[in-house]
């Protein structure tokens, strides 16, 4: 399952930094961003709470870059992107199960 979660957490950095490139050179990546953060602001609090997940997500690669400027090296900063400690353990633990919980509490709260 650590592999898994490894290989997940790679995978998503990789991803996120494509992102962030793209946002950076291209105007449709960077239209389609704006739209998604607009969308997602003006649904009330259900737009923020997916924000907020969404900047979580995020976290591995500001790990990923905070690394590479303190280590110097791509691969020794990947590797310490990876490990997580106690507190980034217990964090993903209420990402992961109390998210869809508060979700569906405000999809059932506001729809009588």
């Amino acid at each position: 399952m650590e592999f898994i979660k490894k290989v997940f957490t790679i995978a998503l950095t990789l991803v996120f930094i494509a992102f962030l490139i793209g946002v950076l050179f291209s105007p449709g990546i960077r239209e389609n961003f704006v739209g998604l953060v607009g969308a997602l602001f003006n649904e009330g609090l259900v737009g923020f709470v997916v924000s907020i997940f969404l900047l979580y997500l995020y976290y591995p690669v500001y790990k990923f870059f905070k690394n590479i400027f303190t280590t110097g090296s791509v691969r020794e900063a990947l590797s310490l992107s990876i490990v997580k400690s106690r507190i980034e353990a217990w964090i993903d633990k209420v990402f992961y199960l109390l998210l869809p919980i508060i979700l569906l509490l405000f999809f059932f709260l506001d729809n009588p």
